[in-house]
């Protein structure tokens, strides 16, 4: 490759640190794609210790005494537990001033003060955290990897091992004419650089959806908070990621809320063929007026508004735009359930504008807000979205190292105003050539699948509830009959009544009361009336006030039956001011346990086979990989776990087009996080050198591989 005049190589060889005072888009880019992570909650630890010597940091600097509350960053326990833990490449924190409770000066009641006990535990006011093997800011690199992404793609390659931080990083998009691709060590291809929105109004909830690629956006409405940051001179598709809805166009007028991206709100969520995720609008919002646009066959068009439990609004009528033909829509209870509301189509129609033009109060609402409303399904059928990668090293050699890194856009579980972005990966790429590739999967528990599916992959036959605490698998129902005081089912915050939990019974017995043990604290809401349902019968009744130990006994005519069903009907209600929208929120109930002698002991399931076939496939082909029982223990304890495939034979893919799926944690209890593809040998680890002054950094880049004595 040649060498690039001098005045370029901070720019060029060094682009994520440059001379400038706030650095290069490029690492602009880089420094918010690690910060945006550790702001959401989703920060592999492996990637900080390679991002930091990128920037030539050697110490990293923690406040814990932060007032967090103030921005809803993260909690300063959890980031103090992720350091304490020895994330490779970092060293033990030097701790300074004596550990304290962060104690917020505003009520910061939420999923993560429930579900995590650390919460509150005294920590040391500062740390430093020292990066192990630093570089300098100026230095010379005795490897070159080319990269085809952004800042996103070098977080996650560094979190698959793939980047140490000193390495010399070229991005594919910056290219140049007298570039040749065949002489990096290393090709790396991600699925980073999307297309999307990018907003800087706050640090969480900046990023929108992945577009379809080329000038302007897909938001039919302008954004004026959509200020993209130009990470590269050439802004051709080539260089980004992006998305397509196979068989339809289908284009919103805005998605989410006003003043905060959600890219799981997106309108291609309407025609996915899953009810459970939807185009969503206005949240906290006016949403007469936003428009959602479709353009394909309209057979089957029907009108199915959003699920979500507890919502406050739902859209009364419509206007629908035809190609030749206008309508206004009234919507009823028809369109919250099923199929939705059937909507005739003019023959000939090829494309519809539906626009929100009157909203009325849903039944059964909760939210203490004014919640979004929009579609989970069009009738349109299951129309899935691809995320295609960049397409700007398609020509690299054979003989050339390359590796493709996939990564799963996912939120913190346990932020109940989000959902992942991606319920799975279905990715596409192109090979100029045919390879042989080794493969590996990050594997994590899916924190909001259903009480059933975790049983499940928990291998126990238990009890189940239809909704509890948001993103925490130590809330399901099974901790409310497991005999351990110490656990609990939780509900969510203010969808309380309407909660129920299920377990079978044995039929021969019968019951006559319950106990019911629930906390007795600040911290939740109390139940004060239930529905019990046995055998086909069911009966209301009060549930007498909790004693100094929390239980209280509900008795009822002797009944038999296989099951038990507890539904909430009634509830003394303590509040908390959330973070998110300052509205007074109800707390949640818990049942620590339900007691009756008919109750029936759990029974162990069939495990699943070790090699689990139904997780990923690549061209429609399952790709087997190794879920040990070691590896399901791992998981309900909520690692992280990297598994390969059964077969030692490599992956082997021939040139042209593949696609690439995952299933989804909802359906299996375990998310697919990350695919690593790896074709060609490991170049050797070499560190790179470390120079004192630029002017010998100078004299370096006539051979980057070469190393004067600094």
């Amino acid at each position: 490759m040649a060498v690039p005049p001098v005045a370029a190589v901070y720019q060029r060889y060094c682009p994520l640190a440059p001379p400038e005072a706030l650095g290069s888009p490029a690492a602009m880019d880089l420094l918010y794609a690690l910060d945006d992570r550790a702001q959401a909650n989703t920060l592999d630890p492996a990637s900080i210790a390679p991002v930091a010597r990128f920037f030539g940091a050697d110490t990293i600097w923690v406040s814990n005494d932060m007032a967090f509350e103030r921005f809803r960053t993260p909690r300063p326990e959890l980031t103090d537990a992720l350091l304490a833990a020895r994330p490779a490449g970092l060293a033990e924190p030097t701790t300074f001033g004596a550990p304290t409770p962060n104690v917020p000066a505003l009520a910061t009641l939420d999923e993560t003060v429930l579900a995590n006990p650390m919460i509150g535990e005294p920590i040391p006011p500062v740390e430093l955290v020292d990066v192990e093997d630093p570089v300098g800011m100026v230095r010379a690199a005795t490897r070159l990897v080319v990269l085809a992404g952004s800042g996103d793609g070098v977080v996650d390659a560094s979190a698959a091992g793939l980047l140490r931080g000193d390495e010399a990083v070229l991005y594919a998009a910056d290219l140049g004419p007298t570039d040749h691709v065949d002489d990096a060590d290393l090709v790396i291809v991600t699925d980073s650089n999307r297309d999307r929105a990018h907003q800087w109004r706050g640090t969480q909830d900046v990023v929108g959806f992945t577009e379809t690629g080329g000038p302007g956006t897909d938001v039919l409405q302008r954004d004026t908070a959509d200020q993209r940051l130009p990470v590269f001179v050439d802004q051709s598709p080539i260089h980004e990621t992006t998305a397509a809805v196979a068989g339809l166009d289908v284009r919103a007028t805005s998605y989410g809320e006003p003043f905060a991206y959600r890219p799981e709100d997106r309108p291609a969520m309407a025609v996915d063929g899953d009810p459970s995720t939807a185009w969503l609008v206005a949240d906290r919002f006016n949403p007469l007026g936003q428009s959602i646009d479709v353009s394909g066959d309209l057979s089957g068009l029907s009108l199915l508004q959003s699920q979500q439990s507890g919502a406050s609004r739902m859209i009364s009528a419509v206007r629908l735009d035809f190609d030749n033909v206008t309508s206004v829509v009234d919507l009823g209870d028809e369109s919250l359930h099923g199929g939705g509301q059937a909507i005739d189509v003019p023959p000939g129609s090829t494309s519809v504008r539906v626009t929100i033009v009157a909203v009325a109060p849903r039944p059964g609402a909760t939210d203490p807000g004014a919640s979004a409303v929009g579609f989970a399904e069009l009738g349109l059928g299951s129309h899935l979205e691809t995320v295609r990668l960049p397409d700007d090293v398609r020509a690299v050699a054979p003989s050339t190292s390359m590796a493709i890194v996939l990564t799963r856009l996912r939120t913190d579980p346990l932020d109940r105003w989000r959902s992942d972005p991606e319920p799975r990966m279905i990715r596409q790429f192109d090979l100029g050539a045919g390879r042989q590739f080794t493969a590996k999967f990050v594997l994590r528990r899916d924190a909001r699948a259903p009480d059933y599916v975790l049983n499940r992959l928990a291998g126990v036959d238990t009890a189940t509830s239809n909704r509890r605490l948001e993103g925490d698998p130590k809330s399901t129902a099974a901790h409310a009959f497991d005999g351990d005081p110490n656990t609990a089912w939780t509900s969510p915050f203010s969808d309380v009544v309407g909660s129920t939990l299920t377990v079978r019974l044995v039929p021969s017995e019968s019951t006559t009361s319950l106990t019911l043990t629930q906390p007795v604290d600040e911290l939740h809401s109390t139940i004060t009336r239930v529905t019990v349902s046995i055998g086909g019968g069911s009966t209301s009744l009060d549930v007498p006030p909790p004693d100094a130990s929390g239980q209280s006994t509900i008795e009822f005519p002797a009944t038999t039956g296989s099951s038990l069903s507890l539904s909430v009907d009634a509830i003394a209600p303590r509040t908390t001011v959330d973070r998110r929208y300052a509205e007074t929120t109800v707390l949640p109930v818990a049942v620590r346990e339900i007691g009756a002698v008919s109750i029936a002991a759990p029974r162990p399931l069939e495990q699943a086979p070790e090699c689990r076939s139904d997780l990923v496939d690549v061209d429609g082909q399952a790709i087997p990989i190794e879920v040990s029982a070691d590896t399901i223990t791992q998981l309900l304890a909520g690692a992280s776990v990297t598994v390969v495939p059964c077969d030692p034979a490599q992956v082997d893919l021939t040139a042209g087009a593949h696609e690439m799926i995952t299933a989804a944690g909802s359906a299996t209890g375990i998310d697919v996080d990350q695919v690593v593809l790896r074709s060609g040998a490991e170049a050797p680890a070499t560190a790179g050198c470390s120079c004192r002054s630029c002017n010998e950094f100078i004299s370096l880049v006539a051979d980057r591989r070469a190393c004067s004595a600094a």
